[in-house]
């Protein structure tokens, strides 16, 4: 312990300045530029390196190796020092952001000390990168070397790469491998100082997860949420390829660099006050002329936009699922056979808030966050992650506004607002999307037709509870993808 405590106050001592430096960056940073959290990580990352090597562990010159100090004191001592000096200024950092967006963060208690083991998982790599080099500038020809692998699974292995609304599956794969590799680098070199075996160590976990990444094992990840409707008591609940679907939608969207194909399909026994929102898809094509296209897990599903008045209830939708245009063009006009898996939440009705529409009306949804209306969106911030509830938005049609730009034939079909939010499936307390810090924000756009929201206008916000993340499977044989599967297939 005193051996510890000397190490301890002695970097200390020595990093005095830099110390001051990052909890000055971490503490103002991180409550006036929340949204740029780069600096804050990069001025942390700095610290780190320097506490780990002020005592190298590589070669046998150093001032410490002739004192009789064990390695365990020494590895305490550095992680006291990175918890102290990065791991709670960060925290007191993310308690002034949310308690300035008015976020309580006394209530995400749980997900802020979520957050500080996932910064301590985030800082092995670092630690075992910074125990295996000489100096600083050894460090950074290493990361130039190294960082380009990361993008090699995008490129080469899983074209799913870019998850999205799905990077939890992923990383509940990812994350304990490379926690396993870093934390088992760190122990050898600092239990025995030899580099090669701690650096082979690192290198190892670069090719374990280029392998992971090959088996896509993310189908044993999806199974962590979502299950068969009955394992949620709601066996009723079945989707189903709509064999006779109704007139056709208008085309939505795709994932960048593919098109979608927008699949009919019809949903029975949802119970009364309940409704269905996809959040990822698995499909394999196969055409009679041999053409194939097997893609990952998904989130890049979007159903069709419905004409008003042309198509039928929530019961009835047409799904876009992302393919290749390559394999478009080789299947042509041929039958193919396909196997859907679909993951999707089920939402149930829950409480209704009102809220008038004026510029900078701010409304506080308990359980969610706070929006504030402005120019036709809800600017919404939550704290540390998306909620898992899904927010409803209607108004009374008489209520809408024109826009005043538009043709002067509009129809009354389109006076409507029924639009949803974003929401989460992760299991976990605390998303890393983006630049956000600990708030996320997210907005929903509400001028979806010829017609606005005015001064005045009441917002009815239906908050909806999730009550089942299902999965389902479907085979579709012999079906043609320019006639039987959508009039108009491709956007």
């Amino acid at each position: 312990m005193r051996q510890m405590l000397h190490i301890l106050v002695k970097d200390i001592r020595g990093l005095r300045w830099q110390i001051l430096a990052v909890v000055a960056i971490t503490l103002a940073g991180g409550y006036y530029l929340y949204a740029a959290p780069f600096l804050i990580g990069l001025a942390q990352i700095f610290l780190v390196v320097r506490v780990i090597q002020v005592d190298a562990l590589v070669g046998d010159r150093q001032f410490w190796v002739t004192r009789p100090i064990p390695w365990r004191a020494l590895l305490a001592a550095k992680t006291i020092f990175i918890a102290v000096f990065t791991a709670v200024p960060t925290f007191f950092a993310h308690w002034a952001v949310l308690a300035h967006q008015q976020l309580h963060p006394a209530s995400h208690l749980g997900g802020l000390l979520w957050i500080l083991a996932g910064d301590a998982i985030g800082w092995l790599p670092i630690v075992a990168l910074a125990a295996v080099t000489r100096n600083l500038a050894q460090l950074l020809i290493v990361l130039l070397v190294t960082l380009p692998l990361q993008f090699v699974p995008v490129l080469f292995i899983d074209p799913s790469f870019n998850w999205q609304s799905l990077d939890w599956a992923r990383d509940s794969v990812v994350v304990p491998l490379s926690l396993i590799f870093a934390l088992a680098a760190v122990l050898w070199q600092y239990s025995q100082r030899r580099a090669w075996p701690a650096r082979g160590l690192l290198a190892s976990m670069l090719v374990a997860l280029a392998m992971v990444y090959a088996a896509s094992p993310w189908d044993d990840a999806i199974g962590l949420v979502y299950h068969s409707a009955s394992q949620y008591g709601v066996p009723s609940i079945q989707i189903a390829f709509d064999a006779e679907p109704p007139l056709p939608a208008s085309g939505g969207e795709s994932a960048h660099g593919m098109r979608s194909i927008y699949i009919p399909l019809r949903i029975m026994g949802l119970p009364e006050g309940t409704e269905v929102a996809f959040d990822a898809a698995k499909v394999d094509i196969r055409s009679e002329n041999g053409a194939t296209w097997r893609g990952g897990w998904s989130p890049w599903v979007f159903p069709a936009r419905p004409e008003p008045g042309a198509t039928a209830g929530p019961d009835r939708i047409a799904l876009g699922l992302s393919v290749s245009p390559a394999f478009l063009k080789r299947a042509g006009f041929g039958r193919v056979d396909m196997k859907v898996a679909l993951a999707a939440t089920v939402f149930q009705n829950d409480r209704t808030i009102d809220m008038t529409v004026q510029p900078n009306a701010k409304l506080e949804i308990p359980g969610i966050g706070v929006c504030t209306y402005n120019d036709k969106t809800l600017h919404c911030l939550s704290a540390l992650r998306l909620p898992s509830e899904r927010l409803g938005i209607r108004a009374e049609p008489n209520s809408l506004c024109a826009y005043p730009v538009q043709q002067p034939d509009r129809i009354e079909r389109y006076r409507f607002l029924d639009v949803r939010s974003e929401y989460s499936v992760s299991p976990f307390p605390f998303e890393s999307h983006g630049p956000d810090g600990p708030v996320r924000m997210y907005q929903i756009y509400l001028a979806r037709t010829y017609f606005e929201p005015c001064p005045g206008t009441q917002l009815h916000i239906v908050i909806q509870r999730p009550i089942a993340h299902i999965r389902q499977e479907l085979t579709i044989n012999s079906m043609r993808l320019r006639g039987d599967i959508s009039p108009e297939f491709t956007n």
